[in-house]
């Protein structure tokens, strides 16, 4: 394309010449307006196409499943993490799966009568699911459920985020059950130190009993108790060993 910088440096009279001139400078001036016009948007698009091109690398990247679901609840778009985390081969067409087939049928439930209704309503929502894993396990997530809509208005898309939260689920209950190990040998201690103080406290051998055995019913289950002595050097005791 030529120099459309280019003018006739003459001046505009009233003359042909005049007149061809400013017709031709004013032609230069819009088919320079245009051309600039043309770079600024090929210029803008060359940005978004790189922007997109980054954000579809971070999308296949990332680690959580991210999928596009159109209004009649079939995919539109699902990235490698979700195919890996479903079980749905690469070349499968996304289109053709319905969201039914991907997750547990009360959860379905829930999501086409309480979730999408709310996505549609409010443009989002948040919380926990479960998704079926290749082996039809259950696969615990944390969903954010984001809607989109038409130029119109009206409803056209729902994109999810959904992170696998199976490790999390694992540490809890790990948790919990260390806390009740933690809660039950306080327990157990406490009722030792308890039995020591009230074998300590008496010289009257049925408060002692009474006190010893409703100390030991926190620690062992029993319906009837006998407490005997033996004489060690008589009767020696086995010690215990690791396995009793």
């Amino acid at each position: 394309m030529g120099d459309l910088s280019a003018r006739t440096d003459t001046v505009h009279g009233r003359g042909e010449i005049g007149q061809l001139a400013f017709t031709f400078d004013q032609m230069a001036e819009a088919l320079q307006r245009r051309e600039s016009e043309r770079l600024r948007v090929e210029n803008e698009l060359r940005k978004k196409e790189k922007e997109q091109e980054r954000l579809n690398s971070i999308i296949e990247l990332s680690t959580d499943l991210i999928t596009i679901l159109n209004m009649n609840e079939y995919g539109a778009y699902l990235n490698h993490s979700g195919r890996k985390m479903l079980g749905i081969p690469e070349e499968e067409d996304i289109s053709k799966v319905h969201i039914s087939n991907v997750m547990p049928e009360r959860f379905y439930a829930f999501v086409s009568n309480e979730v999408i209704p709310t996505v549609i309503q409010k443009g989002i929502w948040k919380g926990e699911l479960a998704l079926l894993g290749p082996e039809k396990q259950e696969i615990p997530v944390s969903v954010a459920c984001i809607g989109h809509k038409s130029t119109d208005g009206m409803p056209e898309y729902v994109s999810v985020i959904a992170r696998e939260i199976t490790e999390l689920r694992r540490m809890e209950k790990a948790l919990r059950q260390s806390e009740m190990a933690a809660k039950q040998s306080a327990g157990e201690n406490a009722a030792v130190a308890e039995i020591g103080r009230i074998i300590g406290s008496t010289l009257n051998i049925e408060e002692v009993y009474e006190g010893f055995a409703r100390e030991v019913a926190k620690l062992i289950s029993f319906d009837r108790i006998v407490v005997n002595t033996v004489d060690a050097q008589r009767i020696p005791l086995p010690l215990p060993t690791r396995g009793d």
